[in-house]
């Protein structure tokens, strides 16, 4: 009887200290103040609520929108680029490669570039589209596959700068 309760207090105290020795370790693992500086930063002071605006960066280009008051309160998606050109997903983001040279927000994210929509056939981006969350609403199939949704990138806010944590 003694020998179960000495048992079950010595693994109690194990898991409590084991938790106690691991937050620093864990608290650590947060990007500090000097490798912050070094991450894309973007003034978000301007943006406006339902806004959506795009911030380019060399090889990407971030959506951000405010959904709330509150400066966290934000959606943001970014879209790969090569070259000048978007690259939308062929059908996940494994393989983005469909290339997009116009790519923007009208009440959904899509290829703006075409006008003319008889060519949707050959020209599958055309009918690719993701309402502001990121959600695919065009057509459930392409070419027979599932369409993915938009990638959100992580990312801090930090006073009127959204930091990109990873791309």
């Amino acid at each position: 009887m003694y020998r179960k309760s000495l048992i079950y207090c010595i693994c109690i105290f194990g898991i409590i200290a084991t938790g106690f020795i691991s937050a620093p370790f864990f608290k650590s693992l947060t990007p500090s103040e000097a490798a912050l500086t070094k991450y894309p930063h973007f003034n978000i002071s301007d943006l406006q609520l339902n806004q959506t605006v795009e911030f380019k960066t060399p090889f990407t280009s971030i959506f951000v929108t405010k959904t709330a008051k509150e400066a966290s309160s934000l959606v943001v998606h970014y879209i790969p680029k090569r070259d000048g050109y978007y690259l939308l997903p062929e059908f996940d983001w494994s393989k983005p490669i469909a290339e997009c040279t116009s790519f923007k927000f009208k009440e959904v994210y899509q290829c703006v570039e075409i006008e003319n929509t008889e060519h949707c056939e050959e020209n599958y981006q055309c009918i690719m589209k993701w309402d502001k969350n990121g959600k695919y609403i065009g057509d459930p199939i392409v070419k027979n596959k599932p369409v993915s949704d938009l990638k959100s990138p992580r990312y801090q806010i930090k006073g009127d700068d959204l930091i990109l944590l990873q791309m």
